[in-house]
């Protein structure tokens, strides 16, 4: 069987055999959840599907599928349990020639992919079986999105992910200072949270409020979107987890005796700041997470170049400021 292309979410590209890439493991959102289903309009990225992993860096390998993901990631590996507690198993489709799925038996990406191009991976909700797909990026568009989140009011407070690191590594450290006020009120919402969780990948029962909590005080408000399940409407969807547990896992390290100058601790937070730079830009560039078009090869190149001219051409114009140039009254107007 022949090869095809798969889509970029972001720039609509074609991804072609061996282009790097980010996977993005996503869960559906249920039909009138949130006030993007109920109004019949897009709100935000994640109305009708939520990340419920980082952003994976591996390769395109020409059937639907990302290789190289590095197996000992550890976002791929905390995402592998998650879906190991919360699949739902299948039976066996004899006309499909598909055998039985238990979720116990996903121990690698790679079924992982085979699942979701077969529409058998799926996770129980309130609302019924959710399906999880994915989602490709470019590796540069990725990038692109992930490098900062601009101020538009005051370029030097760009928001920049080494930045958000060496925030959260510096306000870590001060939980090892037994007369830091701050530190011993981290402390204890690190016990609270950790006492709460039956795991450290059953997180449901959290208290939210000291998560957000944890998160203003000890890492930064620019973590804040892996405290607050509502700004990927997960509360009302009923998703059982999302890349917000991955601060749980951080929690649970910490309470286990990780310090802040731990380089684990430093590569999940390095990895955090990266995809929370990338999901709110998301919402500056106006795109959501979806499932693309993964078939064919029929590029057209020629009106991929006309449109990324055109759009070039649109976002210029309303980007201009009228009063920074004075009109050339010599200017020859195109009819």
């Amino acid at each position: 069987m022949g090869s095809w292309n798969a889509t970029c979410a972001i720039s609509h590209v074609a991804i072609t055999w061996d282009d790097p890439v980010r996977l993005i493991l996503l869960c559906e959102v249920p039909a009138g959840v949130n006030r993007g289903w109920s109004s019949g309009a897009l709100l935000s990225p994640s109305d009708h599907w939520v990340p419920v992993s980082l952003a994976l860096k591996g390769q395109y390998d020409g059937y639907g599928r990302v290789t190289g993901i590095e197996p000992d990631d550890w976002s791929l590996k905390h995402v592998i349990e998650l879906l190991r507690i919360h699949a739902l198993p299948s039976p066996a489709d004899c006309s499909e020639g598909e055998t039985a799925f238990d979720p116990r038996s996903i121990a690698d990406i790679k079924t992982v992919q085979n699942l979701i191009h077969e529409s058998r991976l799926m996770v129980a909700s309130p609302h019924g079986p959710l399906r999880i797909s994915a989602m490709m990026v470019h590796e540069p568009i990725y990038q692109a999105l992930s490098q900062r989140l601009r101020n538009d009011f005051d370029p030097e407070d760009d928001v920049l992910p080494q930045d958000m690191v060496a925030t959260a590594m510096a306000g870590l450290r001060s939980m090892n200072d037994k007369d830091s006020v701050l530190g011993k009120k981290c402390r204890e919402l690190v016990d609270r949270l950790s006492s709460l969780g039956t795991t450290h990948v059953d997180t449901s029962v959290f208290d939210a409020a000291a998560r957000q909590m944890f998160v203003s005080l000890a890492l930064g408000g620019d973590f804040s979107a892996y405290a607050a399940d509502e700004s990927h409407g997960l509360r009302r969807a009923g998703v059982p987890f999302s890349t917000g547990n991955t601060l749980d896992r951080l929690i649970t390290l910490i309470h286990r005796g990780r310090e802040g100058d731990d380089p684990v601790i430093e590569r999940i937070l390095t990895d955090m700041a990266g995809f929370a730079v990338f999901h709110q830009n998301m919402s500056g560039v106006r795109r959501t997470y979806a499932p693309q078009i993964s078939s064919g090869q029929d590029e057209d190149w020629a009106m991929q170049r006309a449109l990324a001219d055109a759009t070039r051409g649109l976002i210029e114009r309303m980007t201009h400021d009228p009063d920074e140039d004075e009109p050339d009254e010599n200017r020859e107007i195109a009819p």
